[in-house]
């Protein structure tokens, strides 16, 4: 696989490797304040935020489908290094992706409300997975009718802010990567990747969630730590699903004792 360009913002000099991934419509700079969260928690670390391909970085190839070209890129941060991973949101997603196909890259696993929907039970779920559909046909109908009403709508279910609140420059950096937005909510949303497979990684985990964020987030929280090896569960009060890059100390405190204990 030759190497495309990557983009990476390192805090630290420590001995520690993390490397943290960040969300759909997210980027590297705004996870670098849990990273910096972390390095004032966990001395000892260095922490490495990684654009993903759309997001700063050049997968090798890109005419493969964009979650397989965040997992390239992500194959190209850790080749030299195993790291312990922080994912959030797709980005938990990606890093349980990484350490089921590259274990040995993998040295821990802390996800911030991954989104691992193939741990929801379409009967015992249905809530959930309802919820986020719904949240996924106004996407896909506000594309149909042009403007950024489906962006829009997405944007503001899973930031828990209206899309109007955004400032303009945010909105505008959105709207440009609309289209790979969209595959990347499609992508997850229906990814069938069973409870088994999750069960069966080796490495340590912690899951952390907010308690006000959305249904489809605490459930999937809720049924990956129930797994046999699907990791500890840690709630973080009063946080949304984005309050990791708004308020990260609190995630910070939880991933600084997690990985002391490695």
């Amino acid at each position: 696989m030759s190497a495309g360009r990557v983009d990476v913002h390192v805090r630290g000099d420590g001995a520690i490797p993390v490397l943290v991934v960040h969300g759909a419509g997210s980027a590297a700079k705004p996870m670098l304040r849990l990273a910096d969260a972390l390095l004032r928690c966990a001395g000892d670390v260095r922490v490495t935020a990684v654009g993903l391909a759309g997001y700063g970085s050049d997968a090798p190839d890109q005419t493969k489908p964009i979650l397989e070209q965040h997992l390239d890129v992500l194959l190209q941060v850790t080749q030299a290094e195993p790291h312990h991973l922080i994912g959030h949101s797709m980005g938990g997603f990606l890093a349980a992706q990484l350490a089921r196909r590259a274990p040995e890259r993998v040295c821990s696993l802390s996800l911030i409300e991954p989104m691992l929907f193939g741990v929801l039970d379409p009967v015992q779920d249905a809530d959930a997975l309802a919820l986020d559909r719904s949240i996924i046909r106004a996407f896909e109908e506000g594309r149909v009718h042009g403007g950024d009403d489906g962006l829009g709508a997405f944007i503001a279910a899973w930031s828990q802010t209206a899309w109007a609140d955004l400032p303009e420059a945010t909105r505008a950096v959105l709207a440009a990567l609309e289209p790979q937005i969209f595959e990347e909510a499609v992508g997850v949303s229906y990814d069938a990747t069973p409870p088994a497979t999750y069960a069966q990684l080796p490495q340590p985990k912690v899951v952390l969630c907010g308690t006000q964020t959305l249904l489809p987030a605490r459930r999937m929280a809720e049924r990956l730590t129930a797994l046999p090896g699907g990791g500890v569960l840690r709630w973080v009060e009063g946080a949304g699903h984005m309050d990791v890059t708004r308020v990260p100390e609190p995630f910070a405190q939880v991933i600084a004792a997690f990985l002391g204990e490695r």
